[in-house]
């Protein structure tokens, strides 16, 4: 029995949350993991978007994403919560470059989630209105993937927040989220969730827990140590796994082209 339909029978919600929104004869298996159907692209429309990065970012970007997406240990992630200790220290902007330059290195889908309802801002990053996503599909019926937008011609997919200075618990209950999450690991190789900082709310903790873990963002020169401290304590407690750091913002003392030949 597959994990989504388990969780379908625990919430009764087997004939409504993931009723198909393609014609009948089009399903081959009345299995809600097997009646997906292919995104159509939306909003973006079939333009051309280049993901690969650009400057300092791109080879540390690129480090991070093989160290915690594409390496050969056991424990290698595939769906990962990013969170900030604090709010404004980059890490949606992280996340975006996660995402991006994951897209690049697969041939698979990715998707990336914005779960922040208190300040949605990936659709800004893709140029996108921030209208039907994630607030949609934890509140109305049907498969996800009439909610996704494909961003151009790539294999990147955007679940936009579709909610503006809210709650995510107004929305739906802890096993409605895991449902969604489950819906979409189901159907995409790697799932990356931008979420609201782990010091203030609750979200990337619930959010941690259904997924590979949390990514901690902290801000050179801004985070706090014993706030950053703190927050990791709160994971271990809550038994997040924290798969990964990063230090945004990094101030180089020398020329960064003289920093990578020292190295």
């Amino acid at each position: 029995m597959s994990r989504t339909f388990e969780l379908l029978q625990r919430t009764g919600k087997s004939h409504s949350l993931f009723e198909e929104t393609a014609p009948a004869a089009k399903a081959t298996s009345t299995s809600p993991s097997e009646t997906w159907t292919e995104p159509s692209p939306r909003d973006v429309g079939a333009r051309r978007l280049r993901l690969d990065i650009e400057g300092v970012g791109r080879e540390e970007s690129l480090k991070f994403v093989r160290r915690v997406f594409l390496s050969q240990e056991a424990d290698t992630a595939r769906c990962a919560v990013f969170s900030g200790v604090e709010r404004a220290v980059g890490t949606t902007w992280n996340c975006v470059c996660a995402a991006r330059t994951l897209a690049t290195q697969v041939t698979g889908r990715v998707c990336i989630v914005d779960a922040n309802f208190r300040h949605p801002a990936l659709h800004r990053f893709f140029g996108v209105a921030n209208s039907s996503g994630l607030a949609s599909a934890l509140t109305q019926s049907g498969a996800v993937s009439s909610f996704l937008l494909q961003l151009g011609d790539t294999n990147l997919w955007l679940l936009p927040s579709g909610a503006e200075m809210s709650d995510l618990s107004r929305y739906c209950t802890p096993l409605e989220m895991e449902l969604r999450l489950t819906e979409l690991r189901d159907q995409f190789d790697y799932v990356l969730i931008d979420s609201p900082p782990a010091s203030q709310y609750a979200d990337a903790l619930a959010l941690g827990a259904m997924t590979d873990g949390v990514v901690l963002v902290v801000e050179s020169e801004s985070t706090h140590r014993d706030a950053a401290r703190r927050t990791a304590r709160n994971l271990r407690a809550a038994k997040v796994r924290m798969i990964g750091a990063i230090l945004n913002k990094r101030s180089y003392p020398v020329p960064h082209f003289i920093y990578r030949m020292m190295r």
